[in-house]
C-alpha cells in the first residue's frame, strides 16, 4: 500500500468493443490533518477524473469498509457520494 494511504482498492476493467472501453478506478483512503479524504480515480486513456471529500469524524475501518463495499459493487464516479450520503457517513466535498 502506497506510503500514508489507510486502504486502496482497484478495480480494472477491459475493453469490450461496442460495450466498454478500458479503464481502472481507484478507491483510496488517507488520514488528513482534518479527517479521513476518500477519493474515487477513474484514468482511462488519457483520461483522468478524481472525486474526494473528507469524513472529518469517521475511523479508518468504517471507511476502509464503506471503499471496499462501493469498489466490490463497482460504484463510481457520480454516484459514490449518493451512497456515502446513504450510509450516514458525515463529509464534505473537497
Amino acid at each position: 500500500m502506497p506510503e500514508g494511504k489507510l486502504c486502496v482498492f482497484t478495480n480494472r476493467y477491459s475493453e469490450i468493443e461496442g460495450f466498454q472501453a478500458s479503464r481502472t478506478v481507484t478507491y483510496c483512503a488517507e488520514p488528513t490533518s482534518d479527517g479521513i479524504r476518500l477519493s474515487v480515480r477513474q484514468e482511462s486513456g488519457s483520461d483522468l477524473h478524481t472525486e474526494s471529500c473528507i469524513c472529518p469524524t469517521e475511523v479508518s475501518e468504517r471507511v476502509a469498509s464503506f471503499l471496499r463495499y462501493i469498489c466490490e459493487n463497482s460504484i463510481g464516479l457520480g454516484n459514490w457520494f449518493d451512497v456515502l450520503e446513504d450510509s450516514g457517513i458525515p463529509f464534505a466535498v473537497s
